[in-house]
């Protein structure tokens, strides 16, 4: 609800995001709330977009080693 006093309206709106943000997971490699579109859970642990991204190896690679 929109009041006349806009600091307090800004403090709402910013108490109701961060609880909101408390009930997204938290990625098991940056410890951070998820909040993009898409996650994966993986072996009971969830995971972030990036950070999924940025630890994909190519097999190629890893057969090499």
């Amino acid at each position: 609800m929109i009041s006349d006093d806009p600091v307090r309206d800004a403090a709402d709106y910013y108490e109701e995001m961060e609880m909101k943000l408390m009930k997204y997971p938290i990625c098991e490699c940056c410890n951070e709330h998820i909040q993009t579109e898409y996650c994966f859970s993986i072996n009971g642990g969830w995971w972030c977009e990036n950070c999924i991204i940025d630890l994909r190896r190519l097999t190629e690679d890893i057969a090499d080693d």
